[in-house]
């Protein structure tokens, strides 16, 4: 919620972006709070680093300086107060501090395929040290990432912070680990125990591995590029887009420009003699997923229909039911018991 208030592309309505900056300004600090489009996954965790190094400043913020406050402004005044919350965010910006800022980071080096298995071991290692942790100060930097990113001072801070003495901020904390090594497994498994790249890659395969940037590990921000393409061009074709993607992405213009004129020649020749057969297998690829729709929507049908017929049934059985009572009443009156309850329940 603070990063709607304070941070940029937040709410227009309920925020105070430019009041934030201004005060901001006047205490000569930068706003850390920040917004990525190509990643949205990160929001969530270096904007918990924003609110840790900004407590103090938020909470003399809305305090003094802000005039009006909303039911927003007023929800983060008292919920930066609170030990449990800033406990939680206080664990979510140390784990970005620690892991999901130099992945990030990792992930636009120049690292490639070939160069990654050692920093994935190191990744599972340090999560599964950091899941036994009893205390924070056992919590330890992989010394490999140090070449991309050092931890940052309010996450140094919140270490020694009253808020991280907290039971909350360790389970927090290793309940983060424990879920992030189970996915880390599971999507870089190629990197680990018996995987495909897990042990020393020759060097021939190293060298095919080096055209494939390590970005293309990040779905997210494919995915955050897909979503700005199919807002500018929404009838773009998925051929376009992934031909755009994969352009951007494997940096096949800067790979290109290495090549030879001989080479580059045949590269051309290859794409000029294969497009067809692309975009017709980009072409059967939509007809599937069309047709895999075209299914779920029977199926949404047949479902609607099935719901509307035991709504039905259940609406006759309801009125034959009371239809019943109506007949059992009405005979009831001619003999008499129907008098007889009336004067009992007067």
């Amino acid at each position: 919620m603070a990063t709607e208030v304070f941070g940029p592309r937040g709410d227009e309505k309920s925020g105070c972006r430019q009041e934030w900056l201004a005060y901001c300004d006047t205490k000569e600090i930068i706003s850390k709070f920040t917004s990525f489009r190509g990643n949205r996954f990160n929001n969530v965790f270096e904007n918990a680093e924003a609110v840790i190094h900004h407590k103090q400043h938020i909470k003399d913020f809305l305090s003094n300086y802000a005039t009006s406050k909303n039911k927003k402004l007023s929800s983060i005044e008292k919920d930066i107060d609170n030990i449990n919350l800033v406990s939680i965010v206080g664990a979510i910006a140390l784990f970005s501090s620690l892991f999901t800022t130099p992945y990030w980071l990792l992930m636009n080096s120049s690292q490639s395929y070939g160069s990654f298995p050692p920093y994935v071991k190191a990744l599972d290692e340090v999560l599964l040290m950091w899941e036994k942790a009893n205390h924070f100060h056992q919590v330890k930097y992989p010394e490999l990432f140090q070449q991309f990113y050092k931890p940052s001072a309010s996450s140094n801070a919140f270490v020694k912070s009253p808020e991280c003495q907290t039971d909350m901020a360790l389970k927090s904390f290793k309940e983060i680990c424990s879920r992030t090594s189970v996915v880390l497994k599971r999507q870089l498994s190629d990197f680990l125990g018996e995987g495909l790249f897990a042990n020393d890659i020759p060097d021939e395969i190293k060298a095919i591995l080096d055209t494939c940037p390590l970005t293309n590990l990040s779905g997210e921000r494919l995915f955050g590029g897909l979503d700005y393409h199919m807002k500018k061009t929404p009838h773009s074709s998925t051929h376009h887009r992934s031909t755009i993607n994969m352009w951007k992405h494997n940096r096949v213009a800067s790979w290109l420009k290495k090549k030879n004129k001989s080479e580059k020649t045949r590269i051309l020749a290859d794409a000029l003699k294969n497009r067809k057969c692309l975009r017709q297998k980009h072409k059967t690829s939509e007809l599937l997923v069309r047709e895999k729709l075209k299914e779920k929507l029977k199926a949404n049908e047949f479902q609607k229909v099935e719901k509307e017929l035991k709504l039905s049934n259940f609406k006759s059985i309801t009125l034959d039911k009371v239809q019943c009572t109506c007949k059992w009443w009405a005979v009831s009156n001619q003999r008499g018991i129907g008098s007889i309850f009336q004067r009992r329940i007067g």
